[in-house]
């Protein structure tokens, strides 16, 4: 889940766009919004290669990319298009959701992941991991929620209702991929990127293997979002004080981190092609160190394989 670049208006624009676009917003009985989408919106939104058949909607952030242009903001292609059935899984039609995987989404895809079914829109919504993720659009209509609106318009990752536990704390996943999220933004150029309405402080204080497995998992999305978004993210997990000390003590050495977090778990983390091909680069462009663990990790052994 991103959000790269943006060459973004005077900070007022947002809210000047929505005034114009006030008379046309339609609020569902479901609490949500629809705003429409124009051709021109589509390819402002890097999407005009994206042709979906009726029923078919684009998510994630093809679908930010929608409600960013909305509000007025220059946005970069989206790194994947996701795709979403509108419908009964019953009524879809395999051979063309495989076809548009295949041709918007082809590394999903090609790990088994395709179009999704959403029978039901106000639950899709309900059910997302961060309010600005609170949207889905087709080629004629944006739908998503108020706040998604108001955190898009400050830069705020904000976790969803559905996913807190009353407490302001996050699962060890979310609390990973929230500050990868941020990571990506700040990186981007949005550098008032913030998470809001979690205590992220408190969430690393149990260690043990289901903390390094998610730790291990949020590098492996950031590598493959790049060199900087990665040491990004390491920083961030070091002022969240969501890294131990001896995690702290390698942080720098991005492979020295991901073989120390590896030795928690029961078998080795496979690294994926894109974050090893990261990988290697920063290990090129970076000044040789002594390694301060064992060797045989699955950094080094995939470095070679």
């Amino acid at each position: 889940m991103t959000l790269a670049t943006h060459n973004f208006s005077p900070a007022n624009m947002a809210s000047q766009r929505l005034a114009v676009l006030e008379p046309q917003r339609e609020l569902r009985p479901d609490g949500l919004y629809e705003l429409p989408v124009t051709k021109a919106t589509w390819v402002e939104a890097k999407l005009g290669d994206v042709e979906l058949p009726e029923s078919y909607a684009v998510v994630g952030g093809a679908a930010r990319n929608i409600l960013e242009t909305t509000l007025g903001w220059d946005v970069p292609p989206p790194r994947d298009v996701d795709i979403v059935y509108l419908g009964d899984s019953k009524a879809e039609d395999r051979a063309v959701s495989n076809r548009l995987a295949q041709t918007y989404a082809p590394r999903d895809f090609a790990h088994g992941h395709g179009v999704q079914p959403v029978r039901d829109i106000s639950e899709y919504m309900r059910t997302r991991d961060f309010t600005i993720n609170q949207c889905l659009a087709t080629p004629e209509v944006l739908i998503t929620s108020s706040q998604a609106i108001s955190d898009m318009r400050r830069h705020i990752i904000r976790p969803t209702v559905y996913e807190h536990d009353g407490q302001r704390t996050l699962s060890d996943k979310l609390a990973v991929k929230a500050v990868v999220l941020q990571a990506d933004l700040i990186t981007g150029g949005v550098e008032d990127a913030s998470i809001r309405g979690v205590d992220l402080g408190s969430l690393y204080s149990r260690g043990g293997a289901a903390q390094s497995f998610w730790l291990l998992l949020g590098l492996n999305k950031a590598l493959e979002l790049g060199q900087d978004v990665t040491r990004k993210t390491v920083q961030l997990l070091g002022r969240y004080n969501m890294l131990d000390e001896d995690m702290r003590r390698v942080g720098a050495n991005v492979s020295n981190l991901i073989a120390l977090l590896d030795r928690d778990l029961d078998a080795p983390f496979d690294l994926s092609d894109s974050a090893l091909g990261t990988l290697r680069e920063m290990r090129t462009n970076s000044t040789p160190r002594p390694l301060t663990i064992r060797l045989g990790d699955v950094a080094m052994r995939n470095n070679h394989r």
